[in-house]
């Protein structure tokens, strides 16, 4: 496939996606959708709302006596820190298993904001992530006593948004989407928190724009 048919497949395999107010990545791929069509659409799509710069190395599938095998290698490159993940998964399509395998390994089945969560815990800057639903507080990172004051600050905010507050020690941040929030605490002047807020900015548009 050269390089148009390339972005033409890839354009094609992308219009079914789109995040919900839980963070959920919703998809709608075509059967037909070729595998690697497939992979790099979502990483495309999935990129900017993790903090990270994907691509896919490899991705296809096997038939299998369960169904058809998707796997795929992608390359992750978090603000020059480079990754490789993989995934696998089996479905009744080609297109299917592939889009789960690529979702299995960047971690987003539990919902987007976990799973950049998860990312950003990574970051020695990042003192504490918290995921916050309406009856739940899920500590990613941190103590006890910051999440409780992540969720605080959440309370707040009177619907979805964005929220940024300084203190002593650093800076906490928080996106609000309907059903899912997410809070951070980072260090003073780390650079890490200006990539924190346009990711943030990211999320939101992206969110807003789909549930228009």
């Amino acid at each position: 496939m050269d390089d148009v048919s390339a972005k033409v497949a890839s354009t094609r395999a992308s219009k079914g996606l789109s995040i919900d107010g839980q963070g959920n990545v919703r998809r709608d791929v075509a059967a037909a959708a070729e595998p690697a069509a497939v992979a790099a659409s979502l990483c495309e799509f999935l990129g900017p709302l993790l903090g990270v710069e994907l691509r896919p190395l490899s991705a296809r599938a096997m038939a299998s006596s369960s169904g058809l095998v998707g796997l795929v290698t992608i390359r992750a490159d978090e603000g020059g820190s480079v990754s490789f993940v993989t995934g696998t998964a089996t479905e009744a399509s080609a297109a299917e298993a592939v889009a789960i395998a690529v979702l299995r390994a960047l971690e987003v089945e539990d919902g987007l904001l976990v799973a950049a969560g998860r990312r950003w815990a990574r970051h020695p800057d990042v003192t504490t992530v918290t995921v916050m639903t309406p009856d739940t507080s899920h500590l990613l990172k941190g103590n006890a006593h910051d999440g409780d004051e992540h969720w605080a600050l959440l309370g707040t905010l009177s619907g979805p948004g964005r929220l940024s507050v300084r203190t002593q020690e650093g800076e906490m941040l928080v996106l609000g989407l309907a059903e899912v929030a997410i809070s951070l605490s980072i260090a003073r002047s780390s650079p890490i928190i200006d990539r924190v807020h346009r990711w943030m900015i990211d999320v939101e548009a992206r969110v807003s724009e789909d549930l228009c």
